[in-house]
């Protein structure tokens, strides 16, 4: 935000610049480095292409501020957009089977489905034009031996926002008597709750 300042201060000190009078701006900041002052004086052409081109550089710095500020207010995830992927997310977990681990050697790990299920729902609500809603992002939360499940914090970029998810895989029918590593497809539960999940 403090570059969007500066691009509309210095476009109002060009606009200023613009409305006050130019042969006044040459006899008061000009004038005194010539011998001849008067022989110095721009003519009237030139006046009016100095105010046209600080008329035009406000123009430039007040677009490229409100672009500045475009971009970073569209490309922060809000609450609403938070919440709306949050739970298309979980819709796209629970509907997309994946490939599961079982046994003793392996604990159960969905980091990846969560990060792409979080990916395609904020590519699904992004703008047509202009910047998208990027930033997303989800992080393993320490779970207790009574959790069943994994435990990932949703937040935005700037950490805001989180909801937390328990990601559950549904039992399948176990055929490895020795307790090895067994792959297997299965789908997942998904609950969601607002706040962080160690909160």
């Amino acid at each position: 935000m403090s570059y969007v300042i500066v691009m509309w201060a210095m476009g109002a000190v060009f606009l200023l610049l613009a409305c006050v009078p130019q042969r006044s701006v040459y006899w008061s900041l000009q004038a005194w480095k010539y011998r001849n002052p008067k022989a110095a004086e721009p003519s009237d052409t030139a006046y009016a292409m100095q105010r046209f081109g600080a008329v035009v550089a406000a123009l430039f710095l007040f677009g490229l501020g409100a672009f500045l500020w475009y971009e970073e207010e569209a490309s922060t995830t809000d609450a609403a957009e938070v919440r709306t992927a949050v739970m298309k997310a979980v819709h796209i977990l629970e509907s997309e089977s994946v490939t599961a681990t079982g046994g003793e050697l392996m604990d159960p790990d969905h980091h990846m489905e969560v990060d792409a299920a979080l990916d395609e729902a904020s590519k699904a609500q992004a703008p047509a034009f202009g910047p998208s809603s990027w930033g997303l992002q989800a992080e393993p939360a320490v779970r207790s031996e009574a959790d069943d499940g994994e435990l990932f914090t949703v937040t935005n970029e700037d950490d805001q926002y989180p909801y937390c998810l328990k990601v559950v895989e549904n039992p399948v029918a176990d055929d490895d008597s020795d307790g090895g590593l067994v792959l297997h497809k299965t789908t997942l539960d998904v609950t969601v709750r607002k706040g962080g999940c160690e909160g």
